[in-house]
């Protein structure tokens, strides 16, 4: 089975199967690709990388489907500068 195709109805079915087995949330196989691009992003991987990990044809792809995520990554990135100034002062 390796490599070869695999069906979004099969693998969604056998992920619904794992997590209730699991007593898990509900969620879609494309929940996951969301989550993956959502941590690469608040651990610093530049949009580059992670544009090209997730198949997109440049970063302004990634950079507009997750504009939300890098807004909040922003704002904690100037809070965090904003707290270390005033720890200095």
């Amino acid at each position: 089975m390796e490599g070869e195709y695999i069906s979004g109805v099969y693998l969604n079915a056998t992920l619904k199967k794992l997590l209730k087995k699991h007593d898990l949330p509900d969620l879609h196989v494309h929940d996951l690709r969301h989550a993956n691009a959502s941590l690469l992003i608040n651990a610093g991987v530049p949009v580059k990388f992670i544009s090209e990990h997730l198949g997109h044809s440049n970063t302004k792809t990634t950079e507009d489907i997750y504009a939300h995520v890098y807004n909040a990554t922003a704002e904690k990135v100037a809070s965090a500068i904003s707290q270390a100034l005033d720890d200095v002062m």
